[in-house]
C-alpha cells in the first residue's frame, strides 16, 4: 500500500516545494492538479514535465498521477452536446496523457464535476454514450502508454453525472478496456452510504477489479483523524481486498500560510497508524 498527497492543498507552494515536503514526511507519491502548474497545462513545456519527474525521483518519491483534470482552461466539457467542445476536450486529454507519461503520473482521476454534468434538456443516457465514445476512442492510446483513467463518482449536489459507484462501473464495463477504472473517495463513500445504503464494502465489491485509486479526507474536508468521520468501515474494506495501490489524501487547505504542511503531517500520521 502506498500513500500520496494532492498538491493543491499546499496552496501557493511550487510543485518542487510540495515534492520535497511530502518526501520528508514519508509519502510515496504526489498527485498533481494540472491547474496548479499553469492556466493551460497543454502548453506546459515538456522539459518542465520531465524536470518534475526527475526532481521527484531524486527525492525518492513518485508522481502518483493527476486529478481535477478539466478545471482550466475554460471551455472543456466531457458530455457537451456540442461536438466541437467534445473534440477540444479530447485533444486536451491527449495532452494530459503526454504529461502523465513525462512526469510518471500514470493514474488520471476524472472528477471535474462541472465539466462532466449534462445540461438541462439532455439525458443521462446521452451523457453516458458520449463518455463511452470518448474513452473508447482513447483506449488504444491509453493502453499503449500504460495509463489508467479512473472515473470518480461524486455526490449529486455537485454533479448530475456519475453519482454512484455502479454508474461509474457501468461506463468501465461498456468501454471494456484495462485503461479505465474507478477512484473512490471517502467523502463520496459516506454520502453514498447515507443516501443509498451502500456500504463501503459493497462499493468496493461493485467496483471490483476496476478499483484503481483511493482518495481520503475527513468530514471537515481536512486530514483524516481531524474531524468526526468514522473510518472503521473504510479501513476494514481496504484490508479485506488487500489493497496495494495508492491512498491519496485530498483536502482543502485554503490560503493560510503553513496550513497545507500541517495537514500533510496530520495525514501521514493517520495513514501510517491505520494502514501499516
Amino acid at each position: 500500500m502506498k500513500f500520496a498527497i494532492c498538491n493543491e492543498m499546499y496552496s501557493k507552494r511550487s510543485i518542487f516545494e510540495v515534492i520535497e515536503h511530502a518526501a520528508k514526511l514519508g509519502y510515496h507519491g504526489v498527485e498533481l492538479a494540472p491547474f496548479t502548474l499553469t492556466e493551460d497545462v497543454a502548453s506546459f513545456p515538456v522539459q518542465e514535465q520531465r524536470r518534475i519527474a526527475g526532481y521527484a525521483h531524486d527525492k525518492g518519491i513518485a508522481i502518483a498521477g493527476m486529478h481535477w483534470l478539466f478545471v482550466t482552461p475554460e471551455g472543456l466539457h466531457l458530455t457537451s452536446a456540442d461536438k466541437s467542445v467534445r473534440q477540444r476536450t479530447l485533444d486536451f486529454f491527449r495532452k494530459l496523457m503526454e504529461i502523465g507519461v513525462n512526469t510518471g503520473g500514470r493514474i488520471l482521476t476524472l472528477g471535474s464535476p462541472g465539466q462532466r454534468s449534462y445540461s438541462e434538456g439532455e439525458t443521462e443516457e446521452e451523457a453516458f454514450k458520449r463518455t463511452v465514445d470518448f474513452f473508447a476512442e482513447l483506449a488504444p492510446e491509453l493502453e499503449s502508454l500504460e495509463l489508467l483513467v479512473c472515473l470518480e463518482p461524486l455526490e449529486d449536489d455537485v454533479t448530475n453525472f456519475i453519482t454512484s459507484t455502479s454508474s461509474a462501473e457501468r461506463i468501465v464495463q461498456a468501454v471494456d478496456s484495462p485503461c479505465l477504472g474507478i477512484t473512490l473517495d471517502t467523502h463520496f463513500l459516506r454520502w453514498e452510504g447515507e443516501k443509498h445504503s451502500i456500504s463501503v464494502v459493497d462499493a468496493f465489491r461493485i467496483a471490483g477489479s476496476s478499483l484503481g485509486h483511493l482518495h481520503i479526507q475527513d468530514d471537515n474536508s481536512r486530514a483524516p483523524g481531524t474531524g468526526n468521520a468514522d473510518f472503521t468501515e473504510f479501513i476494514a474494506a481496504v484490508q479485506e481486498i488487500g489493497w496495494q495501490g495508492y491512498i491519496s489524501m485530498e483536502t482543502f487547505a485554503g490560503e493560510k500560510e503553513g496550513e497545507g504542511e500541517k495537514m500533510a503531517a496530520e495525514g501521514i500520521s493517520f495513514l501510517k497508524e491505520h494502514f501499516t
